[in-house]
């Protein structure tokens, strides 16, 4: 994870709860209705409307 450049990170981060959507589906049979996927998309979005908008140079000042 140390090699992966942060929009990488970002981006894959963001589709984490469609992922999760489509394990559930998979693995334990959950439906999900159009307002929890509207819901899902929204999110994965979002967060990747703002890994990308990040202007290129900038970092996180975290640990």
């Amino acid at each position: 994870m140390r090699r992966t450049p942060p929009g990488v990170f970002g981006i894959l981060l963001s589709l984490e709860p469609a992922v999760a959507a489509l394990a559930g589906w998979g693995m334990l049979g959950q439906v999900l209705g159009v307002r929890q996927w509207v819901a899902v998309g929204l999110v994965v979005l979002a967060s990747g409307g703002t890994t990308l908008s990040r202007p290129r140079g900038t970092r996180d000042r975290g640990a």
